[in-house]
């Protein structure tokens, strides 16, 4: 059986880009890290936007390797979807269009065509050929996943993550409407909340209702983690889902109806509930279907927060319903505890 240069016996085309993505790995993130995409998102330092796309590198090895390049559902993505979400957003809020984010994406394909036409150069034009368009189809799949949660110019959904000695505060807002006016309500909440990361839950609603008075207004909801008592208090105003997991079972935390900004109830309700190390916590947008669950899985409060929150929009969804553009989850978990 031929060898092509790097020593191993010729595969099937995907293989063969699996292992060209996991050799030149260090390369391809170097050149993406000078693309628009990344060099933008990823200013400084430069480092953050090289590990940013060995991330995406890997991430693609892993579909290859599964021989899943046309599936957008693929599990080797899980660990990369809210990164390339917000790379996505990021460009979306700088003024760009969609196409133009697409277009940003695309660029990131010809150097990775150029290394692999490169390296395989001696392959058999058919086999070369065969390999350039499995890695031209695996690169058209995930622009598809980066693009999936960016079907706006403008989201009005925004979350944040403030510290204040001990206290760990979430809060998710979702800006009433769609477009940059909902936008602007929902940027507003986070400014407010990274100001004064200090106020509880109730507090912090009552100033956000001020700070959002020249805005339509947004549903929030807010949850602060005192991480050395093992409390956790909520309020919310507005359609915010809420979910805590308590041993086996899930508990909802209610809002109350209004539009903070708009329409504050009289008595802003604020909840105190204990927080052990299994415990967790969802906060989502409406984006997401009315038929969601959290997952079973008992592991979920070991796991990365961020890759939680990935799992759970990708899992909502289906090819006949698909998750609505403007969705956010935001999850609370005890490991890490550095962030949500």
């Amino acid at each position: 059986m031929p060898e092509h240069e790097a020593g191993g016996p010729l595969g099937t085309p995907t293989l063969e880009v699996r292992d060209f993505l996991r050799r030149r790995r260090e390369q391809i993130a170097q050149r993406w890290a000078d693309e628009p995409l990344f060099r933008t998102v990823f200013p400084l330092p430069r480092d953050e936007a090289v590990e940013a796309g060995k991330a995406v590198v890997d991430a693609l090895a892993q579909v290859a390797d599964a021989q899943r390049v046309e599936d957008s559902d693929a599990a080797g993505f899980t660990g990369v979807r809210e990164q390339l979400a917000r790379m996505s957003a990021s460009r979306s809020r700088a003024g760009l269009s969609i196409t133009q984010v697409s277009n940003e994406l695309a660029a990131l394909w010809p150097p990775v065509d150029r290394l692999l036409a490169s390296e395989l150069e001696e392959m058999p034009t058919e086999e070369l050929r065969a390999c350039t368009t499995t890695l031209s189809t695996l690169m058209g799949t995930l622009r598809v996943v980066a693009m999936q949660y960016a079907g706006a110019d403008h989201s009005g959904d925004a979350w944040t993550w403030v510290r204040s000695g001990d206290r760990h505060t979430l809060m998710l807002a979702d800006g009433l409407g769609h477009g940059p006016e909902a936008a602007r309500a929902s940027t507003a909440a986070v400014d407010a909340v990274r100001g004064r990361p200090h106020l509880g839950p109730a507090e912090m609603l009552r100033l956000l209702h001020v700070e959002l008075g020249a805005t339509r207004g947004a549903a929030v909801a807010v949850a602060q983690l005192d991480a050395r008592s093992g409390r956790l208090w909520f309020a919310g105003i507005g359609n915010i889902g809420a979910r805590m997991r308590e041993g086996d079972r899930w508990r909802a935390l209610l809002s109350r109806p209004g539009i903070v900004g708009v329409h504050r109830p009289g008595t802003v309700r604020e909840d105190e509930f204990a927080w052990s190390a299994d415990s967790v916590l969802f906060l989502h947008t409406d984006g997401l279907p009315s038929r969601w669950s959290p997952p079973s899985d008992p592991g979920t409060a070991a796991a990365d927060p961020a890759v939680t929150a990935a799992v759970a929009i990708r899992d909502a969804g289906s090819a006949a319903r698909p998750v609505r553009d403007d969705t956010a989850v935001a999850v609370m978990t005890s490991s890490p505890p550095d962030h949500p």
